[in-house]
């Protein structure tokens, strides 16, 4: 296969930065679409994907369609009222976390724009029309460094590996995934995390020497680790986790909407408003 491989394999190795606009101002949507597109330091991120809505009305017709598209990685919204009078923010991000089981964060715009309704409704940043360019930007980055959080699933069972890592991505998260020890400790060495997801009951080493040997390295001793349990196992005491190196533990057996739940609640943290 020639060195650069296809135009779909391409596209598979470089994911896309989604964006979604939500705007009823088409003049508005295409000045935030065209300073998105023109963005260097966007475009480094990877792939630029810009989506756009008129309204909330039409992002709710695409959760119930039943073939959503993957999850974006920040949403701008414009924080006008609905046509029942609710903020439109506060319908969308009900909407995003109950039905769409979407994190992102929001940046609220409008005339206007009062910002403590907007923070109140789910929003980590704020901006008034009229819109200005680099202020605009500004905020995008700041959103998307917010959310760039990683993730290390270490777990001998493949398939159970996949399925917390895309219900991780669909979150919001970054996620990666191994199934031996002596391999996550050398990816741990050359890359940055922000929690373990581990399995004690590794193929080529016991859960415990794996801590052990992770904590003996200072750039990993202040590494978040969640252990899982399968079902047959009983949750070790506080202290017991302590004393191995772990943070907390998470029952395989309450499904992986349990474990991703824990991973996000220990994670995001709300940006304060300026």
């Amino acid at each position: 296969a020639p060195a650069n491989g296809s135009a779909a394999e391409r596209g598979r190795q470089v994911p896309a930065l989604s964006i979604w606009i939500i705007d009823s101002d088409e003049a508005d949507a295409a000045a935030m679409s065209l300073w998105l597109g023109s963005d260097p330091e966007l475009r480094e991120e990877g792939r630029l994907e810009i989506r756009r809505f008129r309204t909330v009305n039409e992002v709710a017709e695409l959760a119930a369609s039943g073939t959503p598209p993957g999850p974006p990685a920040a949403v701008v919204v414009e924080a006008g009222e609905t046509g029942n009078g609710a903020p439109a923010i506060g319908e969308l991000s009900e909407l995003l976390r109950s039905d769409l089981r979407i994190t992102a964060p929001l940046l609220a715009i409008g005339e206007s724009l009062d910002a403590g309704m907007a923070f109140a409704h789910g929003a980590r940043a704020s901006l008034s029309k009229p819109l200005e360019e680099q202020r605009f930007l500004g905020a995008l980055r700041g959103l998307l460094e917010g959310r760039r959080r990683r993730v290390l699933i270490v777990d001998a069972d493949a398939d159970l590996r996949l399925l917390i890592k895309r219900s991780l991505e669909r979150r919001g998260f970054r996620a990666d995934d191994l199934d031996r020890g002596e391999e996550a400790l050398r990816r741990l060495r050359q890359e940055s995390y922000d929690l373990l997801l581990l399995d004690l009951g590794l193929p080529d080493v016991s859960g415990e020497d794996f801590l052990r040997a992770l904590h003996r390295l200072p750039s990993l001793e202040r590494l978040p680790v969640f252990v899982m349990l399968g079902q047959d196992k009983a949750p070790p005491s506080r202290a017991r986790l302590l004393s191995i190196g772990a943070d907390q533990f998470v029952g395989k057996h309450g499904g992986i909407g349990g474990i991703v739940d824990a991973v996000h609640d220990f994670l995001e943290t709300p940006l304060e408003a300026e």
